[in-house]
């Protein structure tokens, strides 16, 4: 398939039978790394290196928009712990949820851009940590979300820390792979939810495999073809 005019090799490997839509995940990291990889090179030759170091975590406060079908997996790598570590991540999921229903509500789907870009300042002002954030680095980093994977930088890292936009450069990316990711997992296209979220959002929504491997797959590129 073509990204933003250049050609990439694309193998998913879902089921042929019905099934959740987390079967997407391990061929749309490998998707996403490799239209990474092409915006670091790009970024490369005009003399621009990605900054992003372990220890660097300022991203890891702000608030980390995931799809439905990453909120499922999150949750079952949380169900994979042993039992105190388990509770203790839960203890902190809760407490990061809790604490931005009432500190900042996220604004409804109608609410435009500039209320989603008030609604990321807020989250980030309150220095909340992700709750799989650990010594400086991430604890599920071959598990981390699409949107983790393609938020990079190449300004100073202590830029990160005010988020001032001025400063800030994010990788220019040529397509948003978590946009497709959300859109086609969830509802519609303000279906994503905050990291923090993942474990309440599971725990009251059912999982259902009302599509086949091929399904899923076609429905993704469909959206990608939109995720600028």
């Amino acid at each position: 398939m073509v990204i933003g005019g250049e050609t990439l090799t694309v193998s998913f490997t879902v089921p042929a039978g019905a099934c959740d839509s987390r079967a997407l995940l391990p061929d749309v990291r490998r998707l996403t790394d490799q239209v990474t990889a092409k915006a670091e090179s790009r970024a490369a030759e005009a003399g621009r290196t990605v900054s992003c170091r372990r220890g660097c975590h300022a991203c890891c406060r702000q608030v980390v928009p995931i799809s439905t079908a990453e909120a499922r997996r999150l949750a079952e790598l949380v169900d994979a712990q042993s039992p105190e570590r388990a509770d203790d991540l839960r203890r902190r999921f809760e407490t990061v949820r809790r604490h931005m229903q009432q500190a900042a509500p996220r604004p409804g789907a109608k609410a435009g851009v500039a209320a989603s870009v008030a609604y990321a300042l807020a989250w980030f002002r309150q220095g909340l940590d992700c709750p799989f954030l650990e010594e400086g680095a991430c604890s599920i980093y071959a598990d981390r979300p699409i949107t983790s994977r393609e938020y990079l930088v190449t300004s100073p890292p202590e830029g990160c820390e005010t988020l001032d936009p001025e400063v800030v450069q994010p990788l220019t990316r040529a397509v948003s792979v978590a946009n497709a990711l959300a859109w086609t997992t969830g509802p519609g296209k303000d279906s994503w939810i905050p990291l923090t979220d993942a474990l309440a959002y599971v725990a009251a929504t059912p999982a259902s495999a009302e599509r086949g491997g091929p399904e899923w797959a076609l429905a993704f590129f469909e959206n990608l073809k939109d995720a600028g």
